[in-house]
C-alpha cells in the first residue's frame, strides 16, 4: 500500500491524475482523515471536467486552484472569468492557461496585451494568441517579425528588403 502522506503529494500535484481515480477504500480513509475536504475537491474536478462554467459555484478557495481553472479553461476559455483575480493577473499562471487556451487572453488585464514579453511569449505557445495583442503590437513590424517570422506575403518581404513601401493591396 502507498503511503498516505506520497499519496496526498501527488494527488495535490496531480489531482486529476490516475492515482487519484485507482484508490483503495482504506487509502481514501487516510486521505479523507487528514483532509476532510478531499471528496468535495474530487467532487468539484468531475463537475469541472463536465461543466466548465460550473466554476463560479466553487468555493473562492477552489477559484484560487490553478489545476482546477486549468480544468475549466480546457472545457471553455469563458470559465476564466470566474477565476481568482490573483491567478487572471500572474503571468505564469497565463501562460500555462494560453497553453490550454488562448482565448483566455481576452479577459486579461489590457496592460498584459501591450507587455511585449508576455505576449511574446503567449504567442509562442499558441500563435492564435497573437490576435489577442494590443494594437500598437499587432502594428509594430518588429514585434510581427519577432513572434511570427514568416507573417510578410514574398512580394512584401522582398519589398522590405529593398527599403521600397508595399504597393496598395499586396
Amino acid at each position: 500500500m502507498r503511503s498516505p502522506t506520497g499519496l496526498m503529494e501527488e494527488i495535490s500535484r496531480y489531482p486529476s491524475s490516475l492515482a487519484a481515480l485507482c484508490l483503495t477504500n482504506k487509502e481514501i480513509y487516510e486521505i479523507v482523515k487528514k483532509d476532510p475536504t478531499y471528496i468535495e475537491s474530487r467532487k468539484m474536478f468531475e463537475k469541472i471536467r463536465k461543466y466548465p462554467m460550473d466554476l463560479k459555484y466553487a468555493s473562492e478557495e477552489q477559484k484560487q486552484n490553478e489545476d482546477l481553472v486549468l480544468t475549466a479553461v480546457k472545457g471553455f476559455y469563458g470559465a476564466f472569468m470566474y477565476a481568482n483575480p490573483k491567478l487572471k493577473s500572474d503571468k505564469n499562471f497565463l501562460l500555462r492557461a494560453v497553453k490550454c487556451n488562448a482565448d483566455i487572453l481576452q479577459s486579461v488585464d489590457a496592460g498584459l496585451k501591450q507587455d511585449k514579453e508576455f505576449m511574446a511569449q503567449a504567442i509562442e505557445l499558441d500563435s492564435a494568441a497573437f490576435r489577442y495583442a494590443d494594437e500598437t503590437l499587432r502594428s509594430d513590424e518588429t514585434f510581427r517579425d519577432r513572434v511570427m517570422p514568416g507573417w510578410r506575403r514574398p512580394a512584401q518581404a522582398a519589398q522590405a528588403e529593398e527599403g521600397t513601401p508595399p504597393e496598395p493591396n499586396s
